[in-house]
Parts: structure tokens; C-alpha cells; sequence
């Protein structure tokens, strides 16, 4: 993956706040994530396709798509001078599956870091929104 490679993100429909914005929890790691974000590899799957995949395929809920990409990863590293923020394409759930593992980090290091991968998404907005 290239420095500029989207990586996206679903947005379930409970993570929007009154006026339709993603709220960080978009970025929220929960217990079934074992300590890792699960996103799609744009270089192989768009936003929208990524959107149908989860939605579909997965048959999970999804407003839209979000991105960030490898840089801004990196980016939030440096601001928060951490050892290790990498995302991965493990191909774990499918092919073209990126974990950006957080197991190292404590819990207010993981919710100031869902706090800055939103910030850079919402700078991009939504890559993808379902229709309504």
C-alpha cells in the first residue's frame, strides 16, 4: 500500500450525531476487533464496493464510507508520538482486509487516536454515502 492508499471505513447508522456527522466512535474498536480496526484496502476496493461488501456480503449496518490513508496514520503517530501505529493488510476477514492493530495502545491513547483518524477523514468526507 502507497502513502496516499485509502483505507476505508464503514459508518454504522448510530455514528452519526443530529445533523448526519460521523462521530469518532466510527473509529471505536470493540471487543469482537480484538484490539484491531478493521478497514478495506482501497487499492483494491472502492468506497462503494467496500460499502456493498459490508453491507451485503457481510450483512452488517453501514451509512457510507469513510477514508483515511497510510500517511495519515503515520501522522497521527507522530502527534501523538507513539512507537507503533501501522496498519496491516492481513486479509484476515477478505481479501484486501487492513487491521490497524491498537492492542499496545492504553484506553485514552485509542480514543485520542479515533479522535485524529476522524478529524482527517471528515477533512476528505464521505468517500461513499448510501442513497436515501
Amino acid at each position: 500500500m502507497q502513502d496516499d492508499t485509502l483505507l476505508h471505513r464503514q459508518v454504522h447508522p448510530h455514528f452519526v450525531d443530529n445533523e448526519g456527522r460521523p462521530t469518532r466512535q466510527t473509529f471505536l474498536l470493540f471487543p469482537k476487533d480484538s484490539g484491531k480496526l478493521s478497514l478495506y484496502n482501497g487499492e483494491k476496493w472502492s468506497a462503494e464496493y467496500a460499502f456493498v461488501n459490508h453491507t451485503e456480503t457481510l450483512g452488517l449496518d453501514s451509512l457510507g464510507t469513510l477514508a483515511i490513508t497510510i500517511l495519515e496514520i503515520a501522522q497521527t503517530k507522530e502527534d501523538l508520538d507513539l512507537e507503533l501505529l501501522e496498519a496491516i493488510e492481513d486479509n484476515e476477514l477478505f481479501d484486501g482486509h487492513v487491521s490497524l492493530d491498537q492492542n499496545h495502545l492504553m484506553k485514552n491513547q485509542q480514543k485520542v487516536v479515533r479522535t485524529l483518524l476522524l478529524q482527517h477523514a471528515l477533512l476528505r468526507d464521505w468517500t461513499f454515502r448510501k442513497a436515501d
